[in-house]
């Protein structure tokens, strides 16, 4: 019997790495799904509320941890022993090339990515080197209240213009990588333009002002950040150009070194959170896409494309971006030209069609059971969400591949979805789908919602942990069957997210405790040498930085140069990294 319950859960992932998050109505029902019911695949959730609101998540095969499940079980981990002991905050191997070694007959070479978390201010990540990057302009109104910056402010390059007497502008600037250490940083901040610039914050030390120059000294304090204010902007001669970081810093450095050196340990980086139109939903165009030079690095489109080109090709890492499903064909076209001709022809792009087009997080989710609707497809509602993400894939991946003529071997064609075989075939079947992608893509997470003081003592933590390997096996195992469908069609299959996906929404110290013990690193130590003996090819983790929260604890780190040996899963991945895929 299959099992279709409501969750809650991951829409914290989205939530707390800056995605947008969509109403709860019009969630799938029991009949949605009844399509499943032909094939061998337990479909099982679990309820629970995170946050406000509660949020229909599809998760195939395992189901919520329980009381009674920690007590009975008594299977052991199987993990693979490593005697490498990794005590620096960031290693760095030899990248290794798509032709991996260690392959096992029949399994393709395994390599490993992850997904990027955004650069705002508020995320424990630092990406570029200009400090001002995770921040968009807020409105300081007359009754000096701060709200969001109308459109009608900015101009075309996305620098303010048109303030009232007594209005300003605030702008937060991400915390220097040495602060997370605990160290203190001197500042310098340059600009264009004029303005009244002033520092405020309890980070901010020994401000000093100079022409069209700030510095200060950033002394860690708590959370606080320094937000710089400006006021008396004239719309002649706007400020522009602004630029913080230390002052020990290279001042033509695009991206920190130290996030450099972290990206370039993976073949493969997935950007879908530096581009907000994918999951925002909102229409683009290339005219009025984000640039650089922009006032904004990370504004309500997100990152420039030439910023993503920028960081894998000065990382030499392939390159996972995601088109935003109201992207016209003039942006499709004008992007896919852009990354033909400006990414290392060493390199390879993958490209896939907007993201999560089955989760209801998502307004893209409704969009497309709407237009399904709109073309009176018959069967439920899920399977004519997939027919729908299967017709716009093609239509995206045929103006990709015309771009691409004659070089297709840089360009791989995904088609993502929910871990399901079933999901699969709809997508796989549909028309001419899988003649028009080269690979198939899902996210096998091995998972647990623990409800608040369910490990309390260290027997049921042991149970915890020693339960948690079979759930990794049975996700595997449904991945083996997803990669059958696709090579039945001549594709790949790879990963576009995974890792683990606990949830202790309502006990913020259990969380903690789950993620800090060594044996979550064991975890992916399985998790990692199962896929590559019985999969292979690429696995994409889920995310490189992101703090323990109440929604989720999706970094792979909690924070930038975090020891590893204070980070069991990265110390795992590094440490499965240096092992077989140097």
């Amino acid at each position: 019997m299959k099992r279709v319950v409501q969750s809650g859960k991951r829409s914290s992932k989205k939530r707390t790495l800056g995605a947008l998050a969509a109403s709860s109505t019009g969630f799938l029902t029991t009949m949605a799904l009844a399509a499943t019911a032909s094939v061998g695949v337990v479909i099982a959730t679990d309820t629970g509320t995170v946050d406000d609101s509660t949020v229909k998540w599809l998760e195939p095969i395992v189901s919520a941890i329980s009381v009674t499940t920690l007590s009975s079980s008594t299977t052991t981990s199987n993990t693979t022993s490593m005697s490498t002991i990794l005590a620096q905050s960031v290693l760095v191997a030899n990248k290794p090339a798509d032709a991996e070694i260690g392959a096992m007959a029949g399994v393709p070479a395994m390599k490993l990515g992850t997904n990027l978390a955004g650069p705002e201010y508020w995320a424990s990540t630092r990406i570029f080197s200009n400090l001002m990057a995770g921040s968009i302009w807020t409105l300081i109104n007359t009754s000096g209240t701060y709200v969001s910056m109308p459109g009608s402010k900015l101009d075309a390059n996305k620098n303010v213009v048109g303030l009232l007497t007594g209005e300003g502008v605030a702008r937060q600037l991400n915390m220097p990588t040495a602060a997370y250490r605990g160290a203190s940083v001197d500042v310098v901040c340059k600009w264009q333009g004029s303005a009244t610039v002033t520092m405020i914050g309890n980070v901010v030390k020994n401000m000093r002002m100079g022409t069209k120059t700030l510095s200060f000294t950033f002394v860690p304090s708590g959370s606080t950040s320094a937000t710089m204010i400006l006021k008396n902007i004239p719309a002649a001669d706007p400020i522009r150009g602004i630029d913080c970081r230390e002052k020990s810093a290279d001042p033509n450095a695009l991206f920190d070194p130290t996030y450099l050196e972290e990206v370039k340990r993976y073949n493969t980086i997935r950007l879908v959170k530096w581009n907000r139109a994918v999951e925002a939903n909102t229409t683009l165009t290339w005219d009025k896409r984000i640039k650089p030079g922009d006032g904004v690095f990370n504004g309500s489109q997100g990152i420039a494309i030439e910023y993503m080109v920028a960081l894998a090709n000065q990382t030499k890492t392939n390159l996972w971006i995601n088109m935003p499903w109201n992207a016209d064909e003039d942006y499709l076209r004008r992007t896919a030209e852009y990354v033909r001709d400006n990414l290392d022809p060493a390199l390879k792009v993958y490209v896939e069609n907007s993201n999560e087009v089955w989760n209801y997080t998502y307004a893209v989710t409704t969009q497309a059971r709407d237009e399904s609707k709109a073309s009176g497809w018959g069967g439920n509602e899920l399977q004519g969400i997939l027919r729908r993400y299967a017709e716009k894939t093609g239509e995206v991946m045929d103006v990709w591949a015309s771009v691409y003529q004659g070089q297709m071997s840089r360009l791989v064609r995904v088609a993502a979805t929910t871990h399901n075989p079933w999901a699969v075939g709809i997508i796989l079947n549909y028309g001419q789908t899988a003649t028009k992608i080269d690979a198939v893509a899902t996210a096998p997470y091995f998972d647990a919602n623990l409800k608040k003081g369910l490990l309390s003592s260290p027997e049921i933590v042991d149970r915890f942990f020693t339960n948690m390997g079979p759930k990794i096996d049975t996700y595997l195992a449904t991945a083996k069957q997803i990669k059958d469908l696709a090579v039945a069609k001549n594709l790949r299959y790879v990963t576009y997210e995974g890792g683990q996906h606990v949830m202790s929404p309502d006990d913020l110290a259990q969380q903690k405790l789950v993620q800090r013990d060594p044996r979550m690193g064991k975890l992916y130590t399985r998790y990692l040498t199962t896929w590559k003996n019985t999969i292979g090819d690429l696995n994409i983790i889920f995310v490189d930085y992101s703090p323990i929260n109440q929604y989720g604890a999706w970094g792979i780190r909690e924070y930038p140069t975090q020891p590893l040996s204070e980070a069991p899963k990265a110390q795992a991945i590094e440490l499965f990294r240096q092992s077989y895929l140097r």
